[in-house]
């Protein structure tokens, strides 16, 4: 045993204990399984829609068949978070900032628009005075709420969790009011429906191209009581379609 022990001591001592001239496998390079693909609660959330056009009709009928209110936003989307909301804007009588209807929002289709009538959104139809329309979302209010309690033009309720969008019409009454600014932000323009004939009652406004928000009246072109635009300054009727101007 003696004899096998010094054996082993000397073999050792001959390569001194280094052991750099020894082959050793190469260590493999690190590897990284592929990311998984991006669950529900990854996917971007959905845009801000905006009122996209509006319509009310021929001069002096009120025809809730033919009156609509468009919503625009990601295509095949949900809104149903969403509310639009009617505010009077006359000063006729009394009433300032009582709302007058209320659309809930739905889904939007594969161009992301959202149209419906008021046949089919509210009890009333769609009157020709100055009004503001609302896109909100977490309403809580109800119609026949009087939001502007002291009739000043300010808002004393905001019976909602945010504003997404805002829309004025005016009928060139003197003292009416609109609610397009809320808070001290600016959530949209207030458009004269009529402003080359005062005595037209119909009529609409159009976002050309849909979508077009920069919160000033180039977003938009009126639609003529017809439904149908004269020439390229006005937009046609096009509820649940591409707005369009004539040409």
């Amino acid at each position: 045993m003696r004899i096998v022990a010094l054996s082993l001591l000397v073999a050792l001592a001959a390569c001194g204990g280094d052991d750099s001239n020894l082959d050793y496998p190469a260590f493999p390079n690190p590897t990284k399984a592929p990311d998984a693909a991006p669950g529900p609660d990854s996917a971007p959330p959905a845009a801000d829609p905006v009122i996209n056009e509006i319509f009310y009709g021929q001069d002096g009928a009120d025809s809730a068949a033919t009156e609509y209110i468009e919503v625009y936003g990601d295509p095949n989307t949900s809104y149903s978070s969403y509310s639009l909301v009617w505010l009077e804007g006359n000063s006729v009588g009394s009433g300032l900032g009582t709302i007058r209807g209320i659309i809930a929002v739905g889904t939007t289709d594969s161009s992301g628009l959202f149209s419906i009538t008021a046949e089919d959104g509210i009890a009333a139809t769609f009157d020709n005075n100055s009004q503001t329309w609302l896109l909100v979302q977490g309403l809580t209010g109800s119609v026949d709420d009087d939001l502007d309690t002291d009739e000043d033009g300010v808002l004393d309720l905001t019976p909602w969790a945010s504003v997404a969008d805002a829309l004025g019409i005016t009928d060139a009454g003197a003292s009416d009011e609109f609610y397009v600014d809320i808070g001290g932000t600016t959530y949209g323009v207030t458009v004269d429906r009529y402003p080359a004939n005062p005595s037209t009652d119909g009529g609409g406004a159009a976002r050309i191209p849909d979508g077009m928000d920069t919160d000033t009246l180039t977003d938009w072109m009126l639609i003529p009581e017809t439904g149908v635009a004269n020439d390229n300054t006005e937009a046609n009727s096009t509820p649940g379609a591409t707005n369009t101007t004539g040409t």
